[in-house]
């Protein structure tokens, strides 16, 4: 067992494999956070797990050895840990990828979210909710009666003219800051019900049933079955790993980094030759030290470009407290600096790849400003793309529909990552890529 294991499912496999054989594991995790999930599930499916660093575990003929990636690569892991990959047996060295709205972000908060039995797992919907009322302190939502009667008529009528469009009422009347963690992403029912027909566009070029059960979701699902599309991907995931094909990836432009999450995923899915180009105007400034090290370990093939990207005119930015620059219209806030947006052309020339079969962004919104360079691309090279799609509500539909229109012989697909309307991907892989997904486990609820 060599590959990294990100996801969840890769972890319940690996565990179950290990029970089946009637075998044992030891995990050296150092101070990595996201090893209370591995101590969880191996405890809830009855998998005999010692630390690295007890006593026992030299005396246990485990088969089985977790490492943690971050622990290896931040210096926290302890000799026997060390010793423990050295050992020959099968490691499992896992990564679970912290961004907010993850699985991993999610269990590390509430371990005791999940119940298991023996060979199963469940999450159950009214669990997930206290969890998530826990966290954000909200107060219990109103009653249904009571939101109904503040809708507006127009919307009423809106619902009429449009039987596509829907909305739950019970969201209108709460709090903003309950409907923004929860809500459909409705807002501007005219502006969404003018769009229409741009968006039954894309939900009929979606290429799978789950692609178009989450779209359709978007416009008219309530909160639950934002939660629905949550539980259906909370095994698998993480963002930007879902429908693309890395066999067919070498190099990767990755724009948009922040703290860098997806880079040893990626480092570990593509071929060991090929590049992972980041283009971020932080540079890797607000990475981790784990990933900061990891990288600096492989910058012959990961590399840093501290730019803006756009189309190649000058913008105006804000530099946020987190790290974070975004791009403002000096008119109408202040800007801490101005700086060149490089094209894409420009930034792929910039980093010596000869070509790139990956593009990825989640660019705080500027995905609107570079889609056409995308898809310019991507038609010319047959490159895949993994767009973020959710920072204004019009990039739900404007930019998909842009990347349908250009890009021929493509399969579309949309998946969320979050349980609400964020975190939602657009990904495009050329029919050439595709190969029919292997059978995989499915969360019991």
């Amino acid at each position: 067992m060599t590959d990294l294991i990100f996801r969840l499912n890769d972890l319940i496999q690996a565990i179950l494999a290990c029970k089946a054989r009637g075998g044992s594991a030891i995990i050296a995790a150092g101070d990595d956070p996201t090893a209370v999930i591995v101590r969880k599930f191996c405890a809830g499916f009855g998998l005999p797990l010692c630390e690295s660093g007890d006593s026992d575990a030299a005396a246990l003929d485990a088969p089985l050895h977790f490492i943690s990636w971050r622990a290896r690569h931040n210096g926290s892991i302890d000799e026997a840990g060390r010793a423990a990959a050295d050992a020959g047996k099968d490691i499992a060295t896992f990564f679970f990828p912290m961004t907010t709205w993850s699985p991993a972000w999610f269990l590390t908060k509430f371990p005791d979210a999940l119940t298991f039995n023996d060979w199963s797992i469940r999450l159950s919907r009214d669990t997930f909710m206290k969890c998530i009322d826990t966290l954000f302190d909200l107060d219990p939502a109103p009653p249904f009666a009571a939101a109904k009667q503040v809708l507006r008529r127009n919307k009423w009528r809106t619902f009429r003219r449009f039987p596509d469009i829907h909305a739950d009422t019970r969201m209108e009347a709460l709090s903003p800051q309950r409907s923004k963690l929860y809500g459909s992403i409705i807002k501007d029912f005219d502006t969404v019900a003018a769009n229409m027909p741009v968006i039954r566009k894309v939900t009929d070029a979606l290429s799978d049933g789950a692609s178009r059960t989450q779209y359709r979701r978007l416009f008219s699902g309530n909160h639950r079955m934002h939660w629905e599309s949550y539980f259906e991907n909370f095994l698998y995931g993480p963002q930007y790993f879902d429908c693309v094909e890395y066999q067919h990836v070498k190099n990767i432009l990755n724009l948009g980094i922040y703290t860098g999450e997806e880079i040893p995923v990626f480092r570990d899915q593509i071929a060991t030759d090929g590049c992972i180009v980041n283009v971020d105007p932080g540079g890797d400034s607000c990475l981790p030290s784990e990933i900061a090290n990891f990288c600096k370990d492989h910058e012959d093939t990961i590399t840093f470009n501290q730019s803006f990207v756009g189309n190649g005119e000058e913008i105006s930015y804000i530099a946020k407290k987190t790290g974070e620059y975004v791009v403002v219209d000096p008119t109408r806030s202040k800007a801490d600096g101005r700086a060149k947006a490089k094209s894409i052309p420009e930034l792929i020339a910039e980093s010596g790849v000869d070509k790139i079969d990956l593009i990825k962004t989640d660019v705080e919104g500027i995905e609107e400003d570079i889609i056409d360079q995308i898809a310019d691309y991507a038609a010319a090279n047959r490159c895949q793309i993994a767009l973020s799609i959710y920072h204004t509500e019009e990039h739900h539909w404007s930019l998909p529909a842009r990347l349908i229109d250009a890009l021929d012989n493509y399969l579309f697909f949309y998946r969320g990552y979050s349980w609400a309307r964020y975190e939602g991907i657009f990904y495009c892989v050329p029919a050439e890529c595709r190969r029919e997904n292997p059978i995989s486990l499915r969360l019991v609820d």
